[in-house]
């Protein structure tokens, strides 16, 4: 059953992004609630953690249009968005900004069964899924230092997160991590696994919410990459969860 999107739900989301400083224009706002009604609806696996249309759209659509603090992402033309899930927030940058290239790098085979579905069904130009390993498709040619951007939803530390993405990026190209609290023991390891990686820490982005949104504290990690990625990272399949560059502590 197809759910629709109260006017509350519509309200918040106008809301923050005027907020934000981000302008959607009809056609995009329209390809995203197609975007949220296909995660809502989608019965062969369990890729966003609920069918509930509202919360997907604000939890997780919304939230994703985040990314766009960092200003410099609205001139580019290229993005990997690594560890995709269930296209977030490749699939909403790619919306919003008309990107040419967007990557949706996920291991999980159903998860990037259900972002071939929603490619297909939303006719997205220049998406790409790739349903393979971090690890495995930095090594492959044509993807090293070929990216403008990498996003990234983290659940891992900066240090392991850097590891997987910045090999990904041409020598300018910055990623966008989206993160919660961040502790000065992890941001130094970051830091240090960065610069291992050909890369700094160039910014610590606050998001700001609307009074009308329950939120946690969150944050956009900027690194920017200075350089070639060394060869030799990133390191096999596993490696950088189980043995970060760096460890908070």
């Amino acid at each position: 059953m197809k759910q629709e999107l109260g006017e509350r739900a519509v309200g918040v989301f106008e809301e923050q992004l005027a907020q934000w400083g981000v302008t959607l224009g009809q056609s995009e706002i329209e390809a995203l609630t197609r975007y949220s009604q296909e995660l809502a609806t989608y019965e062969k696996a369990n890729v966003v953690g609920t069918g509930e249309l509202e919360r997907i759209w604000l939890d997780h659509v919304l939230d994703s249009l985040s990314c766009l603090l960092y200003r410099p992402l609205t001139t580019l033309s290229s993005l990997i968005d690594v560890g995709s899930g269930g296209g977030m927030p490749g699939i909403p940058l790619h919306l919003a900004l008309d990107l040419h290239r967007t990557c949706l790098l996920e291991s999980t085979g159903k998860k990037a069964e259900f972002l071939r579905h929603v490619s297909e069904s939303l006719s997205l130009e220049g998406v790409e899924v790739a349903n393979v390993r971090a690890e495995e498709f930095g090594l492959r040619p044509g993807r090293r230092d070929s990216y403008e951007a990498a996003t990234v939803r983290a659940v891992d530390s900066l240090s392991v997160i850097s590891e997987y993405c910045l090999p990904f990026l041409e020598p300018g190209g910055a990623m966008v991590a989206m993160k919660g609290p961040l502790g000065a023991e992890e941001r130094t390891a970051g830091e240090r696994a960065a610069q291992v990686l050909a890369g700094e820490l160039e910014a610590v982005i606050r998001v700001p919410f609307s009074a009308d949104r329950e939120h946690k504290e969150r944050h956009l990690m900027i690194v920017r990459k200075t350089g070639p990625t060394p060869e030799s990272y990133p390191r096999p399949t596993g490696t950088p969860h189980k043995r970060p560059l760096y460890s908070a502590g």
